[in-house]
């Protein structure tokens, strides 16, 4: 099994959530926003899906990093994916990375890209 895509699809929706700088979700009043769905394919049928702030993930970084890193690749090398996609940063210990967590290639990384 490859990954053979990473395709986005941008929706709006309503949020009770406000970020900070630090990227901590607080309460605030209902406001519209807009999300990214990232939706990974393999070859053999699978998908994975992961939701991620639009401002996270853009054509460039798609087609730059993303694609390039992930496509092609085993989704059940969750190790490999998360170092390639993350330079190992969010595979060392704490929430983020491989291990399970969910995201777009089921088990390899959570919290956008």
């Amino acid at each position: 099994m490859k990954i053979t895509s990473v395709t986005p699809k941008t929706f709006r929706h309503t949020t009770q959530t406000v970020r900070d700088s630090d990227g901590q979700g607080h309460p605030d009043p209902v406001s519209d926003t807009t999300s990214t769905l990232l939706t990974t394919t393999t070859d053999t049928g699978p998908e994975g899906h992961i939701i991620v702030g639009t401002a996270q993930v853009s054509s460039a970084l798609l087609d730059r990093f993303v694609r390039p890193n992930l496509i092609g690749e085993d989704p059940l090398n969750t190790e490999r994916l998360c170092t390639r996609s993350t330079n190992g940063s969010a595979c060392r210990g704490g929430g983020g990375g491989g291990g399970g967590s969910g995201g777009a290639v089921p088990g390899t990384w959570r919290g956008g890209i």
